[in-house]
């Protein structure tokens, strides 16, 4: 952020927040202080947090994106990957409600220029190193897309 000060006192509520986020950012030595409520995350996605920092990635959880919160969200240049991590609770109503606005959900940010990438929670669970592989690469061809000027933006 150029001009910290003027951005977090400009009125625009994203730059603002972006601005809180980045001065968060600066304000702790210690990785283990998050500027997220702990209590928002699921039980599996406090370690798949961890697992992916111990990989390299800077994952930011509870991201905001128009109206939607994103359990995770990699942004660095080129590269917009949404993580979400579906438990079966919430994703096996009966009327499939969920599912669908899954689907509007992912398109609408696929259009803004975000990449979905979503796993069951029991995945997350058995085969977290697998699934952390899975993003680290997924991660990887992004920023080798960006690099090359391709378009992204498409589920997998």
């Amino acid at each position: 952020v150029g001009d910290q000060s003027g951005c977090a006192n400009c009125g625009i509520p994203h730059v603002e927040e972006f601005a809180a986020h980045v001065s968060s950012l600066q304000s702790t030595d210690d990785e283990d202080v998050s500027p997220w409520d702990a209590e928002e995350l699921g039980h599996w996605e406090r370690p798949f947090y961890d697992a992916l920092i111990q990989a390299g990635l800077r994952p930011i959880p509870q991201y905001k994106v128009h109206q939607y919160k994103l359990d995770f969200a990699i942004v660095e240049p080129g590269v917009h990957l949404d993580i979400e991590i579906d438990g079966e609770l919430y994703h096996t109503d009966w009327d499939g409600s969920r599912a669908r606005a899954d689907v509007v959900r992912d398109l609408r940010l696929e259009a803004r220029g975000w990449t979905v990438k979503r796993f069951w929670v029991h995945r997350v669970r058995d085969e977290m190193s697998r699934c952390v592989n899975e993003v680290n690469e997924l991660v990887l061809d992004l920023r080798t897309s960006h690099g090359n000027g391709e378009q992204t933006g498409q589920a997998h």
